[in-house]
């Protein structure tokens, strides 16, 4: 099995990285600081495909797979987690969602844009309450030739910038996804979530009031929300894990460079073996992780069963970044703790990849249960 990236894979990293280098890294500390970033720059990372990259050129993407999107991801979550986590809200959830299930002209009408960056997507599936399927709030009433959307959502990323949101509700005895578009009637974003990390991107609750939807705003049929969540979730977590391991690489590198400067007893830290240790356990967990990461995506691209591959990919990288992160403090000392440096950023920002669309728990459970259906065959 060969994992050397192919030309094109390899000219994509080498543009997002002089992307990242020459754009995103210098105004890191300001999108932090003002939890902001300019709408310029999410334009020109349109302009660039960073948003259509799994997504078929026929829908205006460039057709590079799951593969490709991870490791634009990967790039984007070195330099700051909110890029990683707008591009895979609206391109692995949104776009994604209505990639597998929508029809023909439900891809002509809503992905281009989605794909070009010239729109937002949103994926609204948790509530208040958690995201449990069996009992859902949020329900969607025939009304006429079209529905009637009554409920509400939670910590729904994109959710104050979405334009195109995908929303899952009961009908009647099952789950179905609808695509929801701001300005609708009746659909109102509430207050901008008050987050510990991950500034510069956002989230919120979005509320539906008998909010109407045409027939053909219905995604997929009738009683599939499950199966199209299932479906695109487990493609999101590679993309997570592949957030995971971009972040982790950014950090050695960073302790690396920082353990050969720092003086300590006459000499630099990087010759104590305390902190040669961590840099080795560091750099083996997110090599094992980034082949995770490929492996997974690799299946998925290739039409092989890849979610218990998902499910692990996810629970180990994330795992292993909010090490490599402890670890990077530790290693930069009092320094480490400042805000005027960029690791304390990256150790709050990672926190939240072991809770986002599934928690690491809910991604043991994947994996057990798969262990047991196949043992239980042998």
């Amino acid at each position: 099995m060969d994992f050397n990236l192919t030309s094109a894979q390899q000219m994509l990293v080498n543009t997002v990285r002089d992307y990242v280098s020459k754009t995103i890294e210098p105004i890191a500390m300001q999108v932090e600081s003002e939890n902001h970033i300019p709408p310029a720059v999410l334009r020109e990372m349109g302009e660039l495909g960073f948003f259509g990259i799994p997504i078929a050129e026929q829908y205006g993407g460039l057709d590079a797979g799951l593969l490709g999107h991870c490791l634009v991801i990967e790039q984007l979550a070195g330099a700051n987690a909110a890029y990683a986590n707008i591009i895979g809200a609206s391109t692995g959830l949104a776009s994604t969602a209505i990639n597998l299930a929508g029809s023909e002209a439900q891809k002509q009408r809503w992905l281009p844009a989605l794909a070009g960056g010239e729109k937002l997507g949103g994926f609204a599936l948790t509530e208040p309450h958690g995201a449990e399927m069996s009992n859902l709030g949020t329900v969607a009433e025939k009304d006429g030739d079209g529905y009637k959307l009554n409920g509400r959502k939670a910590w729904v990323s994109n959710g104050p910038v979405a334009d195109t949101v995908v929303v899952f509700a009961r009908t009647g005895d099952g789950i179905s996804a609808y695509v929801v578009e701001k300005g609708c009637p009746g659909y109102r974003c509430g207050e901008i979530d008050s987050r510990m990390g991950l500034h510069g991107s956002y989230s919120s609750e979005l509320y539906f009031n008998d909010v109407k939807l045409a027939a053909d705003n219905l995604l997929g049929q009738a009683g599939q929300g499950s199966q199209i969540a299932t479906a695109t979730l487990d493609r999101y977590r590679i993309g997570l894990a592949a957030q995971a391991v971009g972040a982790a690489d950014k950090l050695l590198r960073a302790c690396i460079e920082y353990s050969k400067q720092r003086q300590q007893f006459g000499q630099p830290i990087a010759g104590f073996q305390a902190i040669q240790n961590m840099l080795a356990d560091m750099a083996t967990e997110i090599a094992m992780a980034r082949a995770g990461v490929y492996f997974a995506a690799w299946k998925a691209d290739n039409g092989q069963p890849f979610a218990t591959d998902a499910a692990m990919g996810r629970l180990f990288a994330t795992e292993m970044l909010n090490r490599v992160a402890d670890r990077a403090v530790q290693i930069h000392g009092g320094m480490g703790y400042m805000k005027e440096l960029w690791i304390e950023r990256a150790y709050r920002d990672a926190r939240m990849l072991r809770l986002a669309e599934g928690t690491n728990d809910m991604m043991r459970l994947i994996v057990a249960n798969e262990l047991l259906r196949l043992r239980t065959k042998d």
